[in-house]
């Protein structure tokens, strides 16, 4: 797996959208950098579109924009945000008070992004598998993710060499 991408940035203002089924949803906004990896040299901003569980994990669907070499790349994200072992997180009504303070830790990212980008160099990425590790600290607002390509699951005729090897 090569690295694509490594983000660091912040978050910026949070919007509690409120309780809805299956927890509650927050709006996370955040902005940065491409610090290192192929893509590195841009700068990145997104929407976080969290749905915080009762059992602690936040499921995340995020949609990132990130500057490139020649032009912009999409990436639309999913996955998780897990505490560390031995913190139990907040009760998810206790998040929505307007006095709470989320614990100074990092909260481990685990995910994966499909990406879009209109750039000719860069075309391979609009069938990669982008997988997705890092951290984010609520408390700090600080967010650092990588991306790494898994290009070979995807590259054109793996999946048609794949059918008819099984045939």
């Amino acid at each position: 797996m090569s690295l694509l991408y490594r983000f660091e940035g912040t978050l910026g203002d949070i919007a509690p959208i409120g309780p809805v089924p299956g927890g509650i949803r927050i709006d996370i906004p955040f902005t940065g950098s491409l610090t290192d990896g192929e893509l590195a040299g841009g700068a990145g901003r997104g929407d976080e579109y969290l749905l915080q569980r009762a059992d602690g994990v936040g499921v995340i669907d995020a949609r990132d924009t990130f500057e490139i070499p020649g032009g912009y790349l999409h990436a639309q994200a999913r996955g998780f945000v897990t505490p560390p072992p031995g913190i139990a997180m907040a009760p998810v009504e206790a998040m929505l008070a307007p006095d709470f303070e989320p614990p100074d830790v990092r909260m481990r990212i685990d995910g994966f992004a499909l990406c879009q980008t209109g750039v000719p160099a860069y075309e391979r990425l609009n069938r990669t598998l982008v997988k997705i590790d890092g951290w984010v600290n609520n408390a700090t607002g600080e967010l650092v993710f990588e991306g790494r390509s898994l290009d070979a699951v995807l590259a054109p005729g793996v999946y048609e060499t794949a059918l008819a090897d099984a045939r």
